[in-house]
């Protein structure tokens, strides 16, 4: 599985997104705003399954050029319930 998102140049900085994770992040340079968005996927993933964490997952992402990248996992069922619980907070449908 992987999820699609997009970079793009605001002027000095970088802003990144995923919007499948309901997440936005920056960095000074297009390869610091992917590793951002890498590191703040894995804090995501830390905070809401910590019992989850204990194995060895991992988020790679994958630089397109241009204006997209993919995020993807080794552990899909992880990566789409956090996809889901994202999803319902910003609905409103979990709290």
């Amino acid at each position: 599985m992987e999820f699609e998102g997009k970079v793009w140049r605001d002027g000095k900085i970088w802003l990144i997104e995923v919007p499948s994770l309901n997440l936005m992040t920056q960095g000074k340079s297009r390869k610091d705003a992917l590793k951002m968005i890498r590191d703040a996927s894995m804090g995501l993933i830390e905070c809401y399954f910590e019992s989850e964490v204990g194995k060895k997952f991992d988020i790679t992402v994958i630089d397109y050029k241009k204006d997209s990248f993919g995020l993807t996992s080794n552990d899909n069922k992880l990566l789409l319930a956090l996809s889901l619980r994202r999803q319902r907070e910003k609905s409103g449908s979990t709290t």
